[in-house]
């Protein structure tokens, strides 16, 4: 059995702490952005309607 340094355990540890961290702020991130098109797009289609009339 291929045994790990304490130093190399840490290492990947904080890399995937790191890489774990990014991809929940991107995934937030990506949430809120959809939220405010939605929204910006909802407006748009408002004004379109009234405009018609």
């Amino acid at each position: 059995m291929v045994s790990i340094s304490l130093q190399h355990r840490i290492t990947i540890l904080i890399v995937l702490f790191s890489i774990i961290l990014i991809s929940a702020f991107i995934a937030i991130q990506l949430r809120n952005q959809l939220s405010v098109i939605t929204l910006y797009n909802l407006d748009r289609s408002k004004l379109g309607g009234k405009a018609v009339k």
